[in-house]
């Protein structure tokens, strides 16, 4: 289910007439918008369709507040086989409100937003978890804030004439990773994850109760052995956590080994509910990975089902997307993901799960050679050529190569401090000016990093990636009855796990991932974990666009971006003409831009 919550002043009259305008419009939808929270200056209404989204409701005592979403107890006990589902007592609701909330962020972790309310202060909370899980923006209206999941909520009790917001498309297109409280529509902003929101009187103050900065700083793990074990550990209490509320899961098995760990955690011992894996494949031996997906399941006991992908698909739909506050990940094959739903309903499984986040959280695709992060730390150790010699396999770079990019990086974060953190694409295709344009703006940066973190560069990039890619799994575009999708490795325990370790401990042995690697060698195939590899589906998005180059073309060179300046006409005209050429434009560029375009176009 989704949410709508007005927050305004309950001390200004003008605020209250029009919070009661609007409150009064939700009443009258009261078949779809059930009130679940009504106090002074805050109320919540939660969309009583049950559509994915908010599964659960947890009413603080004494209607103090509602956290919605998913909440499990923090647990470090090694003898609990999984994180027990929270509950909120008189006594844990009190202690949510009198900490501001920061008990969520401590004591708790899951997928929520909440929305808390303080008597004594006059005052009302709103919080959304360090995942970033669940979708949270707001826009503010004479007085009264409008925080919601959906945006065609907002545009139903708010209308108003939405503007596309020029210096947040400058800054996607350049910089891809752009985090910041601003969208890409103007007047509509984003809650950060982990970050807090408090209204008093008429004003929103901001502050963060969670930040992978100062958690990536504290409890530094340096031992190995003790990483290992941890990693096992919380991998495992996440994933069947999140497993123990479903009656079926249909979980997607690349081969790789994040979803091997994710079955090998789901299958035993002590098998925590039914399992069907689904594994996509296409021509090409990056591409289809079925031989390690069946060493998988066959050590797993479990059904896996085999989905070549179609070659034979239409771009066509790009034209129709949903309205978005902010572009997203055009998922390109929707019969396959109405398949998806109809085999989740025939089979009764309730969730799909992935393995996604698990490069990204140990460090696979890194920037910088762990090296530097272990001189920061260790200085000029004995232990130095080792570390240097395993990032080097990791890499595949010789042992010299790697100490000479590890010294340039160093000189450049000498000289330009976190701006490596923000580094630009220098694409050919950008109109001119655009990069400029980027560049000089000052709000592009995520509110932690505007200064240079006190962490050392490889930390520091794995930190600044946590607090910029909230709400994986969230695709407006998914068809209806899709069931809830979840990533348990970008849970809140496992990250801060991630953070606390030193990326050199990544790299042991010339492995990547190694502390995974070797805390679950004796629960995946040895096939995989053996593997140095890994998947992708390059060579299959080539042979779509290749399919749809006639369409891509006249989507992109009549459309918003080379309109409206962000894109050079005559030379995305070149790199679009099918015929060799000097200007380059790979697929993963062609697809951000199809992206890009199609979400820009929905607001034209």
């Amino acid at each position: 289910m989704a949410y709508l919550s007005l927050v305004w002043n309950c001390e200004c009259a003008h605020d209250c007439e029009e919070a009661e305008i609007l409150l009064r419009r939700l009443r009258g939808e009261s078949v779809r918008w059930r009130s679940i929270v009504r106090q002074p200056g805050l109320a919540v209404f939660v969309d009583s369709r049950g559509l994915p989204g908010i599964r659960t409701v947890y009413t603080l005592h004494g209607s103090m507040g509602v956290v919605l979403g998913t909440l499990f107890f923090q647990s470090s006990r090694s003898d609990l086989p999984v994180s027990p589902q929270a509950s909120l007592d008189e006594r844990s609701s009190r202690t949510i409100i009198s900490t501001n909330g920061q008990t969520l962020f401590d004591s708790y972790w899951g997928a929520y937003v909440a929305f808390l309310h303080d008597e004594g202060g006059r005052r009302s909370i709103v919080l959304r978890d360090p995942t970033g899980a669940i979708p949270g923006y707001y826009t503010t209206s004479s007085g009264v804030t409008l925080f919601f999941m959906r945006l065609q909520d907002c545009e139903w009790l708010i209308p108003a004439t939405r503007r596309v917001n020029r210096r947040y498309l400058s800054g996607r297109l350049v910089y891809r990773a752009v985090c910041r409280r601003e969208t890409g529509i103007e007047g509509i902003s984003m809650v950060l994850a982990g970050e807090r929101i408090e209204q008093r009187a008429s004003r929103l103050r901001h502050s963060f109760g969670w930040s992978p900065v100062e958690i990536a700083r504290t409890g530094v793990i340096d031992d190995f052995a003790q990483a290992v074990r941890l990693t096992k550990h919380a991998v495992r209490n996440c994933i069947r956590a999140w497993a123990s509320r479903e009656e079926g899961i249909l979980l997607f098995l690349s081969g790789g080994l994040d979803s091997a760990i994710v079955l090998a955690c789901l299958t035993g011992p002590g098998p925590c509910c039914r399992v069907v894996c689904l594994n996509h494949h296409s021509a090409g031996p990056a591409s289809d990975e079925r031989d390690f997906a069946r060493h998988c399941t066959a050590l797993a006991g479990v059904e896996l089902l085999e989905w070549k992908r179609r070659n034979k698909l239409s771009l066509q739909d790009l034209q129709h997307l949903p309205r978005a506050p902010a572009p997203f990940h055009w998922s390109c094959d929707r019969e396959s993901a109405a398949a998806e739903a109809r085999l989740a309903e025939e089979r009764g499984l309730s969730a799909v799960i992935t393995g996604d986040g698990g490069d990204e959280l140990v460090h696979r695709t890194g920037r910088y050679p762990t090296v530097i992060d272990y001189i920061d730390r260790h200085g000029l150790g004995p232990r130095l050529l080792d570390v240097a010699v395993a990032d080097a396999q990791v890499g595949g770079q010789s042992i010299w190569q790697l100490l000479r990019a590890a010294l340039r990086y160093r000189l450049a974060i000498q000289r330009h401090a976190n701006s490596e953190l923000y580094r630009s694409r220098n694409s050919a295709l950008f109109a001119r000016g655009i990069q400029e344009e980027a560049r000089e703006d000052p709000g592009l940066r995520h509110p932690l990093f505007h200064d240079n973190p006190p962490l050392a560069p490889g930390k520091a990039f794995q930190a600044f990636h946590v607090a910029s890619n909230a709400a994986r799994g969230f695709n407006p575009c998914m068809p209806p009855g899709y069931p809830a999708t979840v990533c348990p490795l970008i849970s809140q325990p496992v990250v801060e796990l991630s953070l606390r370790i030193p990326l050199h401990h990544q790299t042991s042995g010339g492995r990547d991932r190694a502390a995974a690697r070797q805390a679950f060698r004796d629960h995946i195939p040895r096939e995989v974990a053996l593997r140095r590899t890994k998947g992708g589906v390059d060579g299959h998005v080539g042979r779509i666009l290749m399919e749809n180059l006639d369409f891509v073309r006249g989507f992109l060179l009549d459309g918003y971006l080379v309109n409206h300046g962000y894109l050079d006409a005559e030379r995305l005209r070149t790199a679009l003409s099918g015929e060799p050429t000097r200007v380059s434009l790979h697929n993963a560029e062609l697809l951000e831009f199809l992206d890009l375009e199609a979400w820009a176009r929905s607001w034209s």
